[in-house]
């Protein structure tokens, strides 16, 4: 496998030559991708972490937010309502499908309360940070190397 393609998703390619080729046979060529993933805006406070995703158009049933070894993750599915089948022809560019975003958080996360809210399109999530705990380290003395007796042959 090539440099370049080890960046690629293999089906998503796949998924663009068999859509370029159904809407080639209908007479209606787009090389438009329709894929969403949303973007996501991250910000480091002096108490929590920060991450603002737009998502328009979905419902807040619509989206998972799940948090697993430091790894927050984002995942949700948009399905466009069924409407009832007209004449003519079609074009459709809005988002119908499922996406998922995963983020590493560092170890100071207050993972239990993680809030996450909705509301026209954009999601919001605040992982608060979880206090450092002060302790107090002992100072002593290195220890000495123990002097061992070697017998030389």
């Amino acid at each position: 496998m090539s440099f370049e393609l080890q960046f690629f998703k293999p089906n998503h390619l796949q998924k663009q030559v068999d859509r370029f080729w159904e809407q080639w046979n209908r007479g209606l060529p787009q090389l438009a991708t329709t894929e969403f993933i949303p973007a996501c805006d991250m910000e480091e406070t002096d108490s929590e972490y920060l991450l603002t995703l737009d998502v328009p158009g979905m419902k807040k049933e619509q989206i998972q937010v799940t948090i697993s070894d430091n790894v927050l993750t984002i995942a949700g599915e948009h399905k466009e309502e069924k409407k009832e089948k007209t004449k003519g022809r079609k074009i459709t560019e809005r988002y119908e499908g499922s996406f998922t975003r995963s983020f590493y958080l560092p170890e100071m996360g207050n993972w239990e309360k993680i809030t996450a809210e909705q509301k026209d399109g954009v999601l919001k999530i605040a992982v608060p940070k979880a206090a450092a705990k002060a302790r107090q380290i002992p100072v002593r003395e290195p220890s000495k190397p123990e002097a061992k007796a070697v017998k030389v042959a």
